[in-house]
């Protein structure tokens, strides 16, 4: 299954170095991966990676009794590398807007609860509370103290060093009840604001982002837990351009002339069979070195399903492809009305579809202004920033328009949630034990879709005024999960740390 994709080995191994600095393999690893497209998908493939290493090490019973880190090498490497790499791509954020916030106290609250021994640490032991105090520290605002030291350092002397000591995991704990309404005053309160032009606040425009319109639930009732699966985003948020007879004909008639171009029959068959079978590299290559023309031939339909497949066998295919699509076509043509209506808001709740929705919307919008230029400055960064990041994806060619992209995250996002309810039925009256227990994948869904969103929303791809609906469903459909519950907390500023989701105007 998609969403239970590892970290590929070579990115592993940059991961597995103990000798050198952490923000010095941070830096090589966001080098091996320039497109900040790709961090969010990245860092839920190091998180299952991490996942999966520690249960097998556990499991396997490895023991080294004298602590010492040589044997364990690599394995020390990665497990301490790799937390601090989820904290180092957010971290220009408060902790509390981390989309692995949740994994952080989890492990730390897990350690904590060990109970204690007065045999002398094995390796593992070691690495665990190693990997717990990185963890305090990151928690409690000090992560940055960890970039000079290295994974063998602090796997050495962690006992020694004064970090993560003041932090208090009761800060995180969770709320009896999360503020249901507690959104509804400040969108009153936002509702009489000056409303900003554009619909989203990419660029970081801090003065736009303060008047974020709250149109999305103005003069709406929440809906009720009853209602808490009706299908209300989409007709809510229609697409904005409607399709013309006029735009058809058009359309067919310059499809008719590109189509004249005299294609191989190989190429044909690969990028036709691209849904059927793994294609072979020189297959790949072709397809890839003539992405444009197979943009303009491939046959879209209506059924997501062929691109579901597609996902799957051909995803490094897949997705330059949609890229292509979109970049070449405008908003009038019926090809991209298909795949932003009726397939890409139809994916499978998976890692790679959400990584291919991600790599769309993290573009600037085609009717976004551009970014002001930043003066010249003399003095270079030392590390490699999230801001080159933004520059990098602010310089490749937008493919959807504002409204074209607040409308697919809306449908996909809610398309998701009604697929995460289909394992449990009936939601009314059917108690929070029993509902986890019929679906035992839908918790899982549940946290890959919550840090999605909370990526969406720290990047300021989409505010949480825009998804006020879909992020009160999560909760209400989904309130035995922790995610979904610290999600609705912090988007709507329930414990008071949900500023930089949606701000409240002075």
């Amino acid at each position: 299954m998609a969403s239970f994709a590892q970290l590929p080995d070579e990115l592993r191994r940059l991961l597995e170095t103990a000798t050198a600095t952490f923000a010095s393999t941070a830096t090589k690893f966001l080098e091996a991966i320039p497109s900040p497209e790709q961090h969010f998908a990245r860092a839920c493939e190091i998180l299952i990676t991490l996942t999966a290493t520690t249960t097998s090490a556990a499991s396997t019973g490895v023991s080294h009794g004298s602590g010492d880190w040589r044997p364990m090498e690599k394995g020390i490497g990665f497990q301490l590398n790799a937390t601090f790499m989820l904290y180092w791509l957010y971290r220009e954020y408060d902790i509390h807007l981390n989309p692995f916030r949740s994994h952080f106290v989890e492990t730390c609250e897990a350690e904590r609860a060990r109970p204690t021994s007065s045999e002398k640490w094995s390796g593992i032991d070691r690495l665990r509370k190693a990997r717990c105090k990185m963890l305090l520290a990151i928690l409690g605002g000090e992560g940055s103290k960890l970039a000079d030291l290295s994974a063998k350092d602090f796997y050495t002397n962690f006992e020694q060093l004064r970090l993560g000591e003041s932090t208090d995991l009761r800060t995180f704990a969770e709320e009896e009840e999360a503020p249901i309404q507690a959104w509804a005053t400040t969108a009153t309160t936002r509702a009489d604001q000056p409303q900003s032009q554009s619909t989203n606040g990419y660029h970081g425009n801090s003065g736009g982002r303060h008047q974020k319109s709250a149109a999305a639930a103005r003069g709406t009732p929440s809906p009720s837990p009853g209602q808490a699966k009706q299908p209300v985003f989409a007709q809510n948020y229609p697409m904005p351009v409607p399709f013309l007879q006029k735009d058809q004909e058009a359309n067919t008639s310059a499809a008719s002339a590109s189509s004249e171009k005299t294609v191989s029959r190989a190429f044909v068959d690969a990028l036709s069979n691209a849904h059927v079978r793994h294609l072979a590299s020189s297959e790949k290559n072709m397809l890839l070195s003539n992405i444009t023309h197979a943009a303009r031939i491939y046959p879209t339909t209506a059924d997501p399903e062929p691109y579901r497949r597609m996902l799957d066998l051909n995803f490094d295919i897949l997705q330059p492809l949609t890229v292509e699509i979109l970049l070449t076509t405008s908003e009038r043509n019926p090809h991209r009305n298909v795949l932003l209506n009726a397939i890409l808001p139809k994916l499978n709740l998976e890692l790679r579809s959400l990584d291919l929705i991600n790599h769309i919307v993290l573009r600037p919008a085609r009717d976004d202004a551009p970014p002001p230029t930043p003066p010249p400055s003399r003095t270079p960064k030392s590390s490699g920033s999230s801001a080159s990041s933004t520059a990098a994806s602010d310089s490749k060619p937008p493919l959807l328009t504002a409204a074209e992209r607040t409308h697919l995250l809306h449908v996909f996002i809610s398309n998701c949630i009604l697929k995460l309810e289909t394992p449990y039925g009936d939601l009314d009256g059917i108690p929070a034990t029993a509902r986890r227990a019929k679906g035992p994948d839908v918790a899982r869904k549940v946290k890959l879709l919550c840090m999605f969103i909370t990526n969406l929303l720290t990047r300021e791809v989409v505010t949480a005024s825009e998804l006020y609906f879909e992020l009160q469903n999560i909760y209400m459909g989904f309130t035995a999960v922790k995610e979904a519950k610290e999600l609705w907390a912090n988007a709507t500023g329930g414990r008071g740390v949900g500023m930089g989701f949606i701000s409240i105007a002075d």
